[in-house]
């Protein structure tokens, strides 16, 4: 599928094809759901902030996931989401679904060692939060670990399976559960383990948290609204 805008007008509209419902997890939800509902979030706050350019043409791709073309130049829009797998698991156990159910998000923090589905449905099955809290900058840490370790894994695959745009975007949801971020904190935490991951790597790293977009560069870290 290709979508196409010479204006302000026509681009609306291609916001409006973009603008899909996710279905909860384990309810029939699709990778398509969530890598269209991303692409539109991000579309959305560019948009407002007068970014976009036309003309522009947007085509579903494999490898990346998207290929823009904008202002004479290719952009090549691979698409992710950050969130512990375990605890992506445990929302569609049946546990999970007891009105009474408590899904504790502090028990899966970044870098928290896989489960068994056995502990996994014990945790589901609880009915109270158990984990211990985040602490002083943990939740800014966290938040900048989880992005870096994600460029990382997928800088390998770029460098040896996507074809090659002016400009390679990794676009990515951040939909691990924590605290509020302190966004300055979190920008300059993010920049910081950020440094040594852009050789022969995306040129930008795009994190869609809450209504935020953060833009990342090797030269800049910036936050829109």
């Amino acid at each position: 599928m290709i979508y196409q805008a010479n204006s302000n007008i026509q681009f609306s509209k291609i916001l409006d094809q973009l603008n899909v419902v996710v279905p909860p997890r384990g309810k029939q939800r699709t990778t398509e759901h969530c890598e269209t509902w991303t692409l539109h979030s991000a579309l959305s706050i560019l948009h407002n902030h007068n970014v976009i350019c036309f003309p522009i043409s947007i085509e579903k791709y494999e490898k990346p996931d998207y290929w823009i073309e904008m202002s004479g130049k290719t952009y090549g829009a691979e698409l992710t989401e950050i969130i512990h797998s375990d605890y992506a698991r445990v929302q569609t156990l049946p546990e999970a679904q007891n009105e009474k159910s408590v899904l504790d998000p502090s028990l899966f923090k970044w870098g928290q060692a896989s489960r068994s589905t056995k502990e996994l449905r014990q945790i589901a099955a609880k009915e109270k939060l158990t984990g211990t809290p985040w602490v002083g900058d943990c939740v800014e840490r966290e938040f900048a670990q989880s992005i870096a370790d994600t460029v990382s894994a997928k800088r390998d695959k770029l460098i040896t399976h996507y074809k090659r745009a002016d400009i390679d975007v990794l676009l990515i949801y951040h939909n691990q559960s924590s605290p509020a971020l302190d966004y300055i904190q979190g920008l300059e935490y993010t920049k910081q383990k950020l440094v040594g991951c852009w050789d022969q790597s995306f040129q930008v790293v795009a994190v869609i948290k809450y209504e935020q977009l953060f833009l990342f560069t090797k030269s800049s870290a910036i936050a829109l609204k």
